[in-house]
């Protein structure tokens, strides 16, 4: 009776030990859903970025069944899959509020996909789960995106569903390849239908098919045709369901992807080179007055600062949307970009931007090492999933310089989140390789102090911002 007690007490707390990190993922899983969620009540959907003009787009829609010319907006360069979307909640009686929930419903099925992602790719590193998971939930830009009106928050979920068919799109075979291009495919495009952003994913589709075909050139063409034909024809059934949306501006601008700053007939007004554009400090100087003062105009304008805003605009508020809310009743308070915030809200912004800090170098070098390993071991999915958040930095580095006016937020954390699901992952990665070797744990230590800071201040935010 004893030996059979004993085997059971064994038994329950083998199980239970396997159930802790589950348990734990889901957790935060949990309260992912629950800041999210929280938007409806505690944040208006007409504080978000541009939200006029993307109101004025999808009310167009809904009032005369047709898409606005380039020129009605400087939003109206988007192609029309959220805004169709959110015309017919409006036409059905919906209210703004209504509206927002399509951001809210894409940013909690973006989470969703992280946690799926991180479980397929790492099925025995719980620790890594823990920690990208841990930041996709709070991370205040992703949040903040998700109870916006606008397009960003379901592209960023139908960017987030493409990684979870690379990697059987490269290696798997037979019908569940093809399943996999498919669906690769039809995320691809419906993607591109939601923000032009995703063509980023052909760069790096091309670069890792091309590394591909380098290194297993001794197969010959034919293989090489055989091993590739699948996934180039879904990237290609992708680009041809998309482009006929795109054309649509084509006439106008000779652009197939023109910008915001097309629609509004902004010229580049600077005649210099683009590499004389911005100064060498834009590029590689930190600006660690951000954390005292994490707010525009700081680390903008004259001595502007690449990487210093990309952090500040990702783990705070940068240019003050009331991600917080804006203050209570008689709360002390300073006017920051034009609109008031409560200086307590200020002094819990600097935390979470100065563990975002090294939360960004963790990330930014787990993603060079992960790339250059990907590389050494021929690994095409890697490559491409290394590639696609690089690309993406790279492209809003680019776009930074050719617009070089800061007064119109060209450095944006926001605008990376469509490519930020193998960040999350290689973030987690980087955390649970400095936990394991204990040379570098107390830096380890210092990740789980950084994600409970952002967590801490994401959670104040729905807090502050609930109704008086």
């Amino acid at each position: 009776m004893i030996a059979a007690w004993s085997v059971q007490i064994s038994r329950l707390e083998r199980n239970s030990r396997a159930l802790a990190p589950a348990a734990a993922e889901f957790l935060i899983f949990l309260l992912g859903v629950l800041l999210r969620l929280a938007l409806s009540r505690t944040y208006d959907p007409r504080a978000g970025f541009d939200a006029v003009e993307h109101i004025r787009y999808f009310d167009y829609i809904a009032r005369h069944d047709a898409l606005p010319e380039l020129t009605f907006s400087r939003v109206a360069y988007h192609p029309p899959l959220w805004y169709v979307l959110a015309s017919v909640v409006w036409n059905s009686g919906g209210t703004l509020w209504d509206v927002q929930l399509i951001s809210i419903y894409a940013g909690i099925l973006t989470l969703v996909c992280v946690w799926i992602g991180l479980r397929l790719y790492f099925p025995n590193d719980r620790f890594a789960r823990l920690m990208g998971l841990g930041l996709a939930a709070v991370l205040p830009c992703a949040i903040h995106t998700q109870g916006m009106l606008s397009n960003e928050a379901l592209c960023i979920l139908l960017s987030t569903a493409i990684f979870l068919f690379i990697r059987p799109a490269f290696e798997a075979s037979g019908l569940r390849r093809a399943g996999a291009c498919l669906g690769l495919s039809l995320s691809l495009s419906a993607a591109l239908l939601a923000k032009a952003s995703p063509l980023i994913f052909f760069g790096a589709f091309a670069l890792s098919i091309g590394l591909d075909l380098v290194w297993r050139r001794e197969e010959g063409a034919e293989a090489a045709l055989r091993r590739h034909f699948p996934l180039a024809s879904a990237l290609a059934l992708a680009m041809t369901l998309a482009l006929p949306v795109h054309f649509r501006h084509y006439a106008n601008t000779g652009l197939l992807f023109p910008t915001g700053y097309d629609a509004m007939g902004y010229s580049e007004q600077d005649p210099a080179p683009l590499w004389k554009r911005r100064a060498l400090g834009f590029y590689v100087a930190p600006c660690l007055n951000v954390i005292e003062n994490p707010y525009f105009p700081e680390c903008s304008g004259v001595r502007a600062r690449f990487w210093s805003v990309l952090v500040a605009t990702t783990f705070g508020d940068y240019f003050n949307y009331d991600y917080a809310g804006p203050p209570h009743a008689g709360e002390p308070s300073i006017e920051l970009n034009h609109r008031t915030t409560a200086l307590t809200t200020v002094a819990l912004t600097r935390a979470p931007v100065a563990a975002g800090m090294l939360i960004a170098i963790t990330t930014a070098v787990s993603t060079l090492i992960g790339l250059w390993g990907a590389v050494r071991r021929r690994d095409a999915t890697l490559v491409t999933l290394c590639l696609v958040p690089i690309l993406a930095v790279l492209g809003q580095l680019y776009f930074s310089v050719r617009f070089p006016d800061d007064n119109w937020g060209p450095i944006k954390g926001n605008y990376l989140l469509f490519a930020s699901a193998p960040m999350f992952a290689l973030y987690g990665a980087a955390c649970s390789w400095l936990w394991r070797h204990p040379r570098w744990r107390l830096i380890g230590v210092l990740q789980v102090c950084g994600v409970l800071a952002v967590g801490a201040y994401s959670i104040y935010a729905r807090w502050h911002a609930l109704p008086q």
